[in-house]
C-alpha cells in the first residue's frame, strides 16, 4: 500500500461542510504570504489568495509520518486520525441535525475528535513542542497521542450552545486551528495568546469556538462564567478544573435558540482569524476579511459569545444515580465533584486587604510581602483554607483529642492511646483532605524571591529533625510530603478509621513527627503537603506506570546506602515491636536465645527493657493484644519518587534536596543540558562555593532552633543563597552578569565561613546546657552538601507531560534548576 504523504491537519470532509451546494472550491488566504527578492533587489509579496479544492488546503507533507531505522510509516495518519475522523464526521452531523439517537453513541466521540483536532494542527504541535526542551519528530507524535483527550472532561461539563448563521448572508469560515479559545481578558497580543499558546480552557472566562459547518458554530462556556459573566475573575480557574476525570452530563442538552446576524457571524470569524496560525478559508472571498466590518474591541466580543440566560438554567445541578433498590449509588454536583464540599474549609476574604494584614493565601506572611502584586492565576487560593492552615487545624485537633492541651504528657499519650483516639485523628485528616480537594489551587507558585526546597527522602521522626529542621537554617521554606494516610483514599481494610487498632504504632510516629514540625509550620518555614495522587487518580497511575517502567531492571546493589538506612530503621521498629510484647513472650524469646541466663539477670533485662521503652518516644506503652486483627501496620515513607519530585518542584518553584544517594543519582540522570541549546558559565562557580561543609541542627528544642535561624548572620546567609537562586532563575543565560556573579560568590564564601564560626560556638553552648539522661545528645552535626546546577536544568519528557496534563498552571518552572545532596559525617 502506497504511503500517505499529504497529511491534512484540517480534514477534507470537514472542509467540505463549508461549501454550499454546487461549489467545490474554497478561497484560501495565507495570512503570512511569502516574500521574494528579485534579481534587481526588488522585494515583492507573493500571491496570498488562492482558489483551491479542499484536497489542496490545510495540509503539510509528512506531518504525521514517522521513520524507524529509515523505514517510513504512516499509521498515525491512516489508523489514528482515520478512525477519529470517521467517528468525528458522524458526530458532527448528528450534532448539527440534532439526531439524539445517533448522538447518544457519538457524544463522547465528538469531544475526542475536537480534542485531537486541537493538537494535530501545526499550531497545536508547536504548542506541544514549546513545553518540552527538545522533541524528535517521533517523540512529538508520541506526546501528541498521550496528550489526547486532556480537554474532554471540562468541555462536556460546559454550557453547550450551537448558534446559527442560516439567516445571515455571511457564513462561518475555516481556520487552520479550528478549535479556537477566546477569553475576553486575553487579547491576541497578551502573554496568554503569545504563539503558540491559547488561554487555558480551565480559566473561568475561556470559551471554546468550533464551527461545525457553513451555518453552525459550537460555543462552549464554563458554567460559572455563563451564570455570572461580570462577577467572576476571568483569569482564575473554574471550580474543580481538571484535564482528566470521569463525569456525568446530559448529552441531549444544547442551546439552539440564537440566529446570528451578519455582524455577529463576522465577530466569530474575526476571532477565528485573529487566533489562526497562518491560513483561513471560506466559500466566499469577502468572508475572509471580517475585520473590515468588525469595529469593536477584543473584550466587546464576549457580548456576542455569551449564551442567553434563558438557556443556562438547563445546565448544572446535582445528579443522583440509583441502583435497583432505589438507593443512590452515585452523586455528582454541577462541577463534577462526587462528594459534598466542606464549608468549614471555606473562608471569607475582606474586600479591602491592608498591606500589613495577614495574607489571605494563608502563608503566615504579611500581604505586602506575599501576594499583594500577584494576579489570581499566580497565587494560592484566597477562598480556601491553605495547606499551612489545614496543618495547624490538624495540630490543634490532635492536641485536643490526645489531651496534650489538658496537661497530658507524651508518655501519657503512649500509655492511653485508644482506638477511638486513632479514629478521631484520621477522621480529621479525611475531613481536611477530601478526594475532591483542588490541591493545585493550594500549592505555592514559583517565586524567585523565595528560596523554597522540596525534601525527598525518609519522612520519619527519627531523621526529620536533622534532615528538615537542620536544613531550615539555610532556606526560606521546605516542602515535606505528609506521612498521614488519607482514610478516604484507601480501602476500608487498610483504613485507620475502620481498623484503628492496627494503626496505633504508626499513629504515634506520625503524630510525633507533626508535633516536631508544628512550630516551623506555624512560622511558615515548613509546609507539609499531602500526596497529589490522593486527589488525582490519573496522576498517581501515570507516575506509578512511569516509575515501574524506569525501574524495571533496577536492583539495589550490595552496600547500597539507602538500603542500609532503611534496614537500620526497620530493625529499630522490629526491636520496638519485640520489646512491646507481654513479659512472658519476651521471657520466652530471651530463654530461647540464651538458655543459660539466670533468673536475676533475666529480671534485670526485663527492667532495662521497660526503662528503655519509657525513654523511647516512639514506643507504645500498652499491652500488645494477640490476634491478626491487632497486628500493626508500619509504613515507611520514602518520597516523593523521581517523577512526583520533579512535578511538585516545578509546580511550586522549588529546588530538590535529598539525603538519598539513590534519589540523587536518579536526579543527576535527568540532567537536560544536552537536550537544550545554549548555556551559561556561572553554574560551576556557584556549585564550587556551595558544595562544602555545613552545620546542621540535630537534637535541639524548637524554640532554640527558631532563635538560631532568626539570627542576623543566618538571615544574611539565606539572603545571599536566595540571590543565587534568583540569579539562576532569572539571569541564567545572561553572561553580562559574570562580574556580579563573582562578587556574589565572594560574599557568599565570607558569609558561610562567618556562620560556621558562629555555629561552632553555639554548638558548644548547646552541648554544655543539654540535659540528656543517656548522655548521648548530639545538638549539631556536620554535613557535606553537594550541589548540582545544570546549565539547562533537570527534566524528563514524562514529567513535562504530567505538568501539561495535571498542573493546570502556566507559571511552573520549565525545568528543575538546582538540586542538593546532603551527606552526614557520621554515615
Amino acid at each position: 500500500m502506497a504511503l500517505t504523504h499529504r497529511n491534512h491537519y484540517v480534514p477534507v470532509w470537514y472542509q467540505n461542510r463549508f461549501l454550499p451546494g454546487g461549489q467545490n472550491s474554497l478561497y484560501y488566504l495565507n495570512l503570512i504570504p511569502q516574500i521574494k527578492k528579485l534579481a534587481d533587489g526588488q522585494i515583492v509579496k507573493m500571491n496570498d489568495l488562492h482558489i483551491w479544492s479542499p484536497k489542496n488546503c490545510f495540509w503539510v507533507p509528512d506531518l504525521y509520518t514517522t521513520a524507524f531505522f529509515g523505514v517510513q510509516n504512516d499509521e498515525i495518519e491512516r489508523f489514528l486520525f482515520g478512525a477519529l475522523d470517521a467517528a468525528g464526521s458522524k458526530a458532527v452531523r448528528a450534532l448539527v441535525v440534532h439526531d439524539l439517537a445517533r448522538l447518544h453513541h457519538l457524544f463522547i466521540k465528538f469531544f475526542e475528535y475536537i480534542d485531537a483536532q486541537k493538537l494535530r494542527t501545526p499550531k497545536g504541535l508547536d504548542w506541544i513542542r514549546s513545553h518540552y526542551p527538545a522533541l524528535s519528530h517521533i517523540e512529538l507524535m508520541y506526546e501528541m497521542q498521550r496528550l489526547r483527550q486532556m480537554h474532554c472532561t471540562m468541555w462536556v461539563e460546559a454550557v453547550r450552545e450551537i448558534v446559527s448563521a442560516e439567516e445571515a448572508n455571511v457564513k462561518f469560515i475555516i481556520s487552520d486551528h479550528p478549535v479556537t479559545v477566546y477569553n475576553y481578558a486575553c487579547s491576541p497580543i497578551s502573554e496568554q495568546c503569545k504563539y503558540p499558546d491559547d488561554p487555558s480552557i480551565a480559566l473561568k472566562a475561556s470559551q471554546t469556538l468550533f464551527p461545525l459547518d457553513l451555518n453552525h458554530c459550537l460555543i462552549l462556556t464554563n458554567l460559572e462564567y455563563a451564570r455570572d459573566p461580570k462577577g467572576v475573575d476571568p483569569l482564575s480557574n473554574r471550580t474543580h478544573a481538571r484535564f482528566h476525570g470521569q463525569t456525568m452530563v446530559r448529552y441531549d442538552t444544547m442551546i439552539r435558540a440564537r440566529r446570528f446576524t451578519d455582524a455577529e457571524v463576522n465577530t466569530i470569524n474575526f476571532v477565528l482569524k485573529a487566533r489562526a496560525r497562518s491560513c483561513i478559508a471560506a466559500a466566499k472571498k469577502e468572508w475572509l476579511y471580517p475585520e473590515k466590518s468588525f469595529a469593536g474591541s477584543w473584550p466587546d466580543i464576549r457580548e456576542v459569545l455569551l449564551p442567553p440566560e434563558s438557556g443556562v438554567w438547563e445546565f448544572g445541578g446535582e445528579i443522583f444515580a440509583g441502583g435497583k433498590t432505589g438507593e443512590p449509588v452515585y452523586y455528582q454536583d454541577e462541577f463534577g465533584r462526587t462528594m459534598y464540599r466542606s464549608e468549614g474549609l471555606r473562608k471569607e476574604t475582606k474586600k479591602k486587604i491592608g498591606r500589613n494584614d495577614p495574607c489571605p493565601c494563608g502563608s503566615g506572611r504579611k500581604y505586602k510581602r506575599c501576594c499583594l502584586d500577584k494576579p489570581a492565576s499566580q497565587r494560592p487560593s484566597f477562598d480556601e483554607r491553605s495547606i499551612r492552615e489545614r496543618n495547624l487545624i490538624l495540630v490543634r485537633a490532635i492536641t485536643d483529642i490526645l489531651g496534650l492541651n489538658k496537661g497530658k504528657t507524651w508518655e501519657d499519650v503512649r500509655r492511653e492511646l485508644s482506638d477511638e483516639h486513632v479514629k478521631k485523628i484520621y477522621q480529621v485528616v479525611g475531613g481536611l483532605w477530601s478526594p475532591e480537594t483542588d490541591l493545585m489551587s493550594l500549592l505555592p507558585h514559583p517565586d524567585p524571591t523565595i528560596l523554597r526546597t522540596l525534601y525527598t527522602g525518609m519522612v520519619d521522626p527519627r531523621v526529620i529533625l536533622r534532615n528538615v529542621i537542620g536544613f531550615s537554617l539555610y532556606v526560606d521554606e521546605i516542602l515535606v510530603l505528609s506521612p498521614f494516610i488519607n482514610p478516604r483514599c484507601v480501602k476500608e481494610e487498610f483504613s485507620p478509621v475502620h481498623s484503628p487498632q492496627k494503626h496505633k504504632q504508626q499513629t504515634i510516629k506520625d503524630v510525633l513527627l507533626l508535633l516536631q514540625l508544628a512550630p516551623f509550620i506555624e512560622a511558615g518555614i515548613v509546609n507539609m503537603i499531602p500526596d497529589p495522587g490522593d486527589f488525582d487518580y490519573q496522576l498517581r497511575k501515570d507516575i506509578w506506570d512511569m516509575a515501574e517502567k524506569r525501574l524495571k531492571h533496577w536492583r539495589p546493589a550490595a552496600g547500597d546506602e539507602d538500603k542500609e538506612k532503611i534496614e537500620a530503621l526497620a530493625r529499630d521498629d522490629f526491636m520496638r515491636t519485640i520489646f512491646g510484647l507481654p513479659d512472658e513472650s519476651i521471657t520466652h524469646k530471651i530463654r530461647v536465645a540464651s538458655p543459660e541466663i539466670s533468673d536475676e539477670r533475666l529480671s534485670q533485662t526485663l527492667d532495662y527493657i521497660k526503662e528503655m521503652r519509657i525513654l523511647d518516644p516512639l514506643a507504645l506503652l500498652q499491652p500488645v493484644r494477640p490476634g491478626k486483627e491487632n497486628a500493626q501496620y508500619l509504613v515507611s515513607h520514602f518520597g516523593p519518587n523521581l517523577e512526583l519530585c520533579l512535578f511538585v518542584a516545578q509546580v511550586t518553584g522549588s529546588f530538590v534536596y535529598t539525603d538519598s544517594p539513590h534519589r540523587w543519582n536518579e536526579i543527576l540522570a535527568a540532567d537536560d543540558t544536552e537536550r537544550k541549546l545554549g548555556g551559561y558559565n556561572t553554574a560551576e562557580d556557584f556549585e564550587r562555593i556551595l558544595s562544602n561543609e555545613f552545620t546542621f541542627l540535630n537534637q535541639v528544642d524548637f524554640g532554640t532552633a527558631l532563635k538560631i535561624r532568626g539570627s542576623a548572620k543566618m538571615s544574611e546567609l539565606r539572603r545571599l543563597l536566595k540571590q543565587v537562586w534568583t540569579r539562576i532563575l532569572i539571569h541564567a543565560e545572561d553572561e553580562i552578569h559574570a562580574g556580579e556573579n563573582q562578587e556574589l560568590c565572594n560574599r557568599l564564601t565570607k558569609a558561610r565561613l562567618s556562620v560556621a564560626s558562629d555555629l561552632e560556638s553555639i554548638r558548644k553552648r548547646l552541648q554544655e546546657g543539654a540535659k540528656d539522661p543517656l548522655g548521648s545528645l548530639q545538638t549539631t552535626i556536620e554535613a557535606r552538601l553537594a550541589w548540582k546546577i545544570p546549565s539547562k536544568g533537570f527534566g524528563a519528557n514524562n514529567v513535562y507531560r504530567l505538568l501539561l496534563m495535571h498542573s493546570r498552571r502556566t507559571d511552573y518552572l520549565k525545568s528543575l534548576p538546582m538540586a542538593a545532596l546532603v551527606q552526614f559525617v557520621d554515615e
